[in-house]
């Protein structure tokens, strides 16, 4: 029944492999990531230090644990909002029949 829902939409193929790039690999992954990089190259400017992009501890540590935490969850909210509007949009379903085939 859950699986008979996804045909409720406009379901063709390309919608799916698309809205994964755009969703996860862009939405996510590089705009979600934008603040992240941004506060650690502010930081570090502000500290005269640059940071060894090879070994991630060291470019994390620049920051606080907590300012760290919030910025990485960023890239998950930005993917969930982007997840929304192509659902939306593009398929032409409610986000609640992603999870459920209940109307509520």
């Amino acid at each position: 029944m859950f699986i008979e829902q996804a045909h409720t939409g406009k379901y063709e193929g390309w919608k799916y492999i698309v809205g994964f790039l755009v969703v996860f690999v862009f939405a996510s992954q590089i705009i979600g990531a934008i603040p992240l990089m941004a506060a650690i190259v502010a930081k570090s400017a502000e500290n005269g230090e640059i940071p060894n992009l090879s070994d991630m501890n060291s470019m994390y540590s620049i920051l606080e644990s907590n300012t760290t935490l919030l910025l990485m969850l960023i890239p998950f909210v930005v993917g969930l909002i982007a997840l929304y509007f192509w659902v939306k949009k593009i398929h032409k379903q409610s986000f609640t029949s992603l999870t459920t085939i209940r109307k509520k």
